[in-house]
């Protein structure tokens, strides 16, 4: 269910990757207008907009290393949170103009994954990402306030479950290598679920680490591909 850089790099076409970082841009030209995401012309941005292309500025960040992404990340979540989220309770509005007077404030996905829940995977991925503890905070206080009516949704609020087994099994990338390099790219390709991925000065290796666990580093792209497959076997074994 999670989003995933590797998306982009499936297929090992530039042009996907190029042709998608530039729609992303024109989004940004287009419906940030001073300071402010609009859903379309004269009408302020939903919750699913906020959302939606923070998940893209999030992905962006994995897959080129370029810190301007995830600073316009944090920048429209932190409007996200000024303009919707709900300040007795936690989680967000779906809009700011509530329609006759009613606020709506849900988990359940009818289809695509809320943007509720999805939110929280974001707010824990920023977190990873810049170690601001705000967000971690945030995104704690929507998985509680949530919990009674996930268990309610059952199936149709699998993105809430997704985003809160991602609180309990993050895996967090930390490459100490240039965003071209062919070690990069092999942790932008390989899928383990929960994977944030950081970018830090150049030194030739990444440093995985399980939620606060952290290991040995690895320096190329077979010590990468043994670790991810080693996770994926300890997690699908219960007895470990």
């Amino acid at each position: 269910m999670e989003v995933h850089p590797s998306v982009l790099f499936q297929f090992h076409d530039n042009y996907l990757k190029d042709f998608a970082i530039k729609s992303l841009e024109k989004i940004l030209d287009t419906q940030c207008i001073n300071k402010e995401l609009y859903h379309t012309e004269n009408v302020r941005a939903l919750l699913d907009d906020y959302v939606y292309l923070i998940d893209a500025l999030v992905a962006a960040y994995e897959v080129t290393g370029s810190a301007s992404y995830i600073a316009q990340a944090e920048e429209l979540m932190e409007m996200c949170v000024d303009t919707l989220w709900d300040k007795d309770e936690g989680g967000f509005f779906d809009t700011d103009d509530h329609l006759l007077g009613v606020s709506i404030k849900g988990i359940e996905e009818i289809p695509h994954p809320s943007a509720n829940s999805l939110s929280i995977r974001l707010l824990l991925k920023i977190f990873s990402i810049t170690g601001k503890e705000v967000y971690r905070q945030y995104a704690e206080q929507a998985l509680r306030v949530f919990t009674a009516r996930a268990g309610e949704a059952g199936i149709h609020a699998g993105y809430y479950f997704n985003s809160l087994d991602a609180y309990f099994n993050p895996l967090k990338l930390t490459l100490h290598a240039r965003p071209e390099s062919v070690l990069s790219d092999t942790a932008i390709s390989l899928y383990s679920p929960y994977t944030d991925i950081q970018y830090d000065k150049d030194m030739g290796r990444i440093v995985p680490c399980l939620r606060d666990v952290c290991s040995e580093p690895v320096r190329t792209p077979d010590e990468l591909k043994d670790f991810i497959n080693k996770r994926k076997s300890t997690s699908n074994d219960p007895g470990k």
